[in-house]
């Protein structure tokens, strides 16, 4: 028959087993580290960038120069520096199904030509870019490149949001380039600048 001392010496036994402590609070860290360093390669094995389109030239706004704010005159009327002025031309994209380029608009002094044929007729893209690479190309001899005048090599492009941007920079880089009659790249307009179309 037990006696007292040796229901005490059993108890403290059993409490100082490992294989029967358990607490339903445990948190098992081995299990978890495994299943994230899983995930983790899981993602790292699978993950393939895509690769660039086209490189694309990039115009960064002038930082302004660190230091104490100087404090402004009351009677100065306004900022110093130039207003920015919108480009000289203006070409417009608008897509059809699926994002695909569907018409093309050429903005210029007041005048707007559509490229490409009229009414329901269907043409291809590299036909659209031909057309418009030959009426930026006439522009370019209207508008002489002034290294003073930023609007004389900027050009915006206005897009639909609609619109594929492989679309897009296709129709980039038909506005930035071209190839001549004698098969030499010519300049059209080196900085595009974008803008949604309403």
């Amino acid at each position: 028959m037990a006696t007292g001392n040796d229901r005490m010496r059993r108890r403290q036994i059993s409490a100082t087993d490992p294989a029967t402590e358990f607490s339903s609070t445990s948190i098992f860290i081995t299990p978890m580290l495994d299943m994230s360093f899983q995930i983790l390669a899981f993602f790292v094995f699978t993950y393939h960038p895509m690769p660039t389109e086209r490189q694309l030239p990039m115009v960064m706004a002038a930082g302004a120069a660190g230091g104490a704010a100087e404090i402004k005159r009351p009677d100065q009327p306004a900022a110093p520096g130039e207003p920015a002025l919108r480009p000289l031309v203006t070409v417009m994209v608008r897509a059809r199904g699926e994002g695909q380029v569907g018409s093309l608009e050429v903005l210029f002094a007041g005048q707007r030509e559509r490229i490409g044929p009229e009414g329901l007729a269907q043409v291809t893209l590299e036909e659209l870019l031909a057309g418009l690479e030959r009426k930026l190309l006439d522009l370019r001899q209207q508008i002489p490149m002034d290294e003073q005048d930023p609007r004389s090599q900027s050009l915006l492009l206005q897009t639909q949001a609609s619109l594929k941007w492989s679309q897009s920079i296709r129709v980039m880089d038909s506005c930035r380039r071209t190839i001549g009659p004698d098969g030499a790249v010519i300049e059209l307009f080196p900085k595009i600048e974008l803008d949604m179309l309403k």
